[in-house]
């Protein structure tokens, strides 16, 4: 039978970026020794909720899953949180099942549970904690070429698709129109809706892959060094400078746009080349690649797919990854962080995100 308490809280993975309103806040009975005024600001306090995370592999023994959530129900759980594997529902391009997962919320709402369902763009299998292996869908890596991430080493990522592809956000945004058509009916008990934003779900880059090589606590490879990856450096440089020349001036030496690369030797990089200006604009190009990416799946195509002007107003949430390990040489530029480009890497995560959120929209918390 699959093990469905897993105690889960995205504060452990990294923070969160919510694009709705805030939980709701209840008020507290209980008389406050300071009067009146205390009893006011204690029932400011929000009540928290507590969720437990869902298995990752597909469930087979629904009567079990039925018994499951009524004990958590009687423990006092509030909810159950759920990847929604993209390769699952999605086998041919345009063409939708969503049949196990409507069974699944239709459960979770017999329950009296709420329902935080993770819409994972991610695949499975290869992570730490991952026991399922589940793919991206297989036609995705047909819709255009160069789509993964490539490493340093020249290892290729099919964990998630490359964020220099255009193509992608049309693909998820069709996947976040579908789930809004069919799961309407359950809208009183959706939380929040996560959107996988990379990695194991997170908004980071794939830099540190176990299958690849990767031991804890190693720093990790940058992933600029496929064609799209490359072709966007050069650009960002020709805007940030103009021409070659411009460059040339800011970095100190003379060269040519077509002969900028990335790194080749990370360790030396993160060693000696971190702190010169061609190393500063390279780690502040991988954070702005990043926060496109957080505003295009976040804040504008799940904006869109869910409707800004429903009522209520769907959440939506995504986990940003954190790296919270670090060696004593590399410990200054935070190297785990900056290879993986966990948002608040290289700019402070404030005036990352103050671009990105409208003013009325809260921050991460």
């Amino acid at each position: 039978m699959p093990r469905l308490y897993r105690p889960f809280t995205l504060l452990l993975i990294g923070s969160v970026l919510s694009a709705g309103p805030r939980s709701e806040w209840k008020p507290r009975p209980e008389t406050h020794p300071n009067g009146p005024v205390g009893t006011r600001l204690e029932a400011l306090r929000p009540a928290p909720l507590h969720f437990v995370m869902g298995p990752l592999e597909l469930l087979t023994d629904w009567d079990a899953f039925r018994r499951q959530l009524k004990s958590l129900s009687e423990l006092g759980i509030d909810g159950v949180t759920t990847d929604v594997w993209w390769g699952r529902v999605e086998p041919k391009r345009g063409q939708f099942d969503w049949s196990y997962y409507l069974k699944y919320a239709q459960l979770v709402k017999e329950a009296g549970l709420k329902w935080v369902p993770i819409l994972s763009f991610h695949a499975a299998g290869g992570n730490v904690g991952d026991n399922v292996d589940e793919p991206l869908p297989p036609w995705v890596w047909d819709i255009a070429p160069d789509m993964r991430f490539i490493s340093a080493s020249g290892n290729i990522s099919r964990e998630y698709i490359s964020f220099w592809v255009p193509d992608a956000y049309d693909l998820y945004e069709s996947v976040m129109r579908s789930f809004a058509a069919n799961f309407g009916p359950f809208r009183e008990i959706i939380q929040k809706i996560y959107l996988s934003g990379g990695p194991a779900g997170e908004f980071r880059f794939p830099s540190y892959v176990p299958a690849f090589g990767w031991k804890y606590p190693g720093i990790g490879e940058l992933q600029l060094y496929s064609h799209r990856a490359v072709v966007g450096f050069r650009s960002w440089l020709k805007r940030k400078y103009g021409a070659a020349e411009g460059i040339s001036k800011a970095w100190g030496f003379p060269v040519e746009l077509n002969d900028i690369w990335p790194p080749g030797d990370g360790e030396q990089f993160f060693r000696d080349g971190v702190n010169t200006v061609y190393g500063r604009d390279l780690l502040q190009y991988q954070q702005q690649v990043l926060e496109e990416h957080l505003f295009n799946i976040l804040l504008e195509r799940g904006a869109i797919s869910f409707g800004v002007e429903a009522a209520p107003k769907p959440r939506l949430g995504s986990a940003i990854g954190t790296a919270l390990w670090g060696g004593t040489q590399h410990e200054t530029y935070r190297v785990s962080f900056i290879s993986s480009s966990s948002l608040s890497s290289f700019t402070p995560s404030s005036r990352a995100l103050s671009s990105l959120l409208p003013a009325s929209a809260p921050t991460t918390r």
